[in-house]
């Protein structure tokens, strides 16, 4: 997980790069602005049934929203085509109907935990070593659910991540990594990638090609990050999007075209909608929102 943190009014941007995660077949970036919280996501899966990571007919949705209010974002394994109860993003749209709509960022943890458990027992490791998947030969993480959202005014943040441990072939209970701003400030701005993030790691490098890439799009936007200056959250959903797409240059076996982005309000209103292949033209921050296609109106 890479981690940009902007501490409120000290406004310096933090490069730290902890819990490295080799996840493929998807790339998500997270903005927190003291405007919401965007996030972005490609639609490349990994499908159990066949072994491989798979683009859907149609356009699949790794974030689902809880409530109008709450993202859960699906990173890794996400599920099995030949169950229906066990492929993202069903299962967590099923849930959501037994939820109450005033459910806390922390409730919504522990129901992704518990029926994660659930659906990730019918997995036989075997079988998943026996496809000789990519993603899981190389590491011990499964699969991981970020969920975010807002608990009052405090933006929040929490990764829940299943290991395996492949000596053992046991699933390993879920690691629950939980992000708060520094004294729970609300204004802080902070950045997060999961998955595959070898281009994301280097936007900073103004020599990289995901710099050039991200200047041509976003040179504004780009430009403001990289001096330390809090985005709005326009030039946050735009520049989420364009680093996306960027991966998606960088590795396209395992980031898949088109870009699915939620953005939350302090007022906790979530919003998604899925963006294509056209922002390489386009100015960030210059450029209207993409149009809104899920979520309460205002």
């Amino acid at each position: 997980m890479l981690i940009l943190i902007n501490k409120a009014a000290i406004l310096l941007v933090c490069l730290t790069l902890i819990l490295p995660i080799p996840t493929e077949a998807t790339t998500v970036v997270i903005f927190v602005s003291p405007d919401g919280m965007i996030v972005a996501s490609d639609r490349k899966t990994l499908d159990l049934a066949i072994g491989q990571k798979t683009l859907s007919p149609e356009i699949t949705k790794k974030i689902v929203i809880i409530h109008d209010r709450i993202a859960v974002v699906s990173i890794g394994l996400s599920g099995d085509t030949r169950n229906a109860n066990f492929t993202f993003p069903a299962w967590v749209e099923n849930l959501n109907d037994g939820l109450p709509s005033d459910i806390s960022v922390d409730a919504v943890v522990e129901a992704i935990k518990a029926k994660a458990s659930q659906n990730l027992a019918l997995v036989e490791l075997k079988d998943l070593q026996s496809k000789k998947i990519s993603t899981l030969d190389s590491c011990d993480m499964l699969t991981q659910f970020v969920v975010l959202g807002y608990d009052g005014s405090l933006p929040r943040v929490v990764v829940i991540q299943f290991n395996v441990d492949w000596d053992s072939m046991k699933i390993i209970a879920p690691k629950i990594e939980i992000d708060e701003p520094p004294s729970k400030v609300s204004s802080n701005f902070r950045v997060y990638s999961f998955g595959k993030q070898e281009a994301l790691t280097n936007v900073s490098n103004r020599d990289s090609y995901a710099y050039k890439k991200a200047n041509a799009a976003c040179p504004k936007t780009i430009g403001k990050l990289l001096d330390h200056q809090v985005l709005t959250l326009s030039e946050s959903g735009w520049l989420a999007t364009a680093l996306v797409q960027i991966e998606e240059d960088v590795d396209p076996s395992s980031v898949g075209s088109g870009v699915q982005v939620v953005r939350i309000l302090p007022s906790g209103r979530a919003e998604s909608s899925f963006q294509e292949r056209g922002l390489r033209e386009a100015t960030c921050g210059d450029e209207k929102e993409p149009q809104k296609q899920e979520g309460r109106k205002p």
